[in-house]
């Protein structure tokens, strides 16, 4: 169980908010989890922070690289 001030994810991928009050994170984070759990397992899935903003250091696998927390680009 993951929880945050804008989400809580169960496995089925709740959202506590509506959608339109989600981060552009919390949404691509979901989106990601609903296709892994399609079979799609090499995704990237971003970090959010509790304020539902892009963490500012991102990870996958043996990467990491900065990105503004606001809009998630490197």
């Amino acid at each position: 169980l993951k929880h945050s001030d804008n989400f809580i994810l169960d496995g089925c991928l709740r959202s506590c908010l509506p959608p339109h009050k989600a981060s552009n994170c919390v949404h691509s984070s979901a989106a990601v989890q609903a296709l892994m759990r399609l079979g799609n397992s090499n995704l990237f899935q971003p970090l959010c922070t509790s304020s539902g903003d892009y963490a500012r250091v991102q990870s996958w696998r043996d990467l990491e690289w900065c990105v503004n927390s606001e809009t998630g680009l490197e």
